[in-house]
């Protein structure tokens, strides 16, 4: 897993994380600094630029935030899907003749996910 540390990012397990240094050197190259918000108040963690824990090679802790997404689907009256994932409703309402042969749409949902 690559880091961009330019971007935002987080703890493994979702705690609030940033950035205070890229650059700091050591014996072994540089580390990085970061602030993780624990219990109301930030650490400080010294990380390889990879992500894991100094000076062993633990578990990567941080990542790169996630960001949320959405788009809308429309659902067929076959029961199926797709096939595309719309920025809007109404881009979807606008490609209702998108559908399987055969099949009218039924419904147009919204859906969210993580990347």
């Amino acid at each position: 897993m690559t880091i961009d540390w330019k971007k935002p990012i987080e703890a493994t397990d979702g705690r609030p994380a940033r950035v205070l240094a890229t650059d700091l050197a050591d014996t072994d190259g540089n580390c990085v600094l970061v602030a993780i918000m624990t219990d109301g108040s930030e650490i400080l963690q010294r990380l390889r630029p990879e992500g894991w824990s100094w000076p062993h090679r633990e578990a990567v802790i941080i990542r790169n935030k996630r960001t949320k997404r959405e788009g809308w689907v429309n659902v067929w009256s076959d029961k199926t899907l797709g096939p595309n994932i719309h920025a809007t409703e109404a881009v979807a309402n606008a490609h209702v003749d998108q559908g399987p042969p055969g099949a009218s749409r039924s419904d147009c949902i919204r859906i969210e996910w993580e990347e």
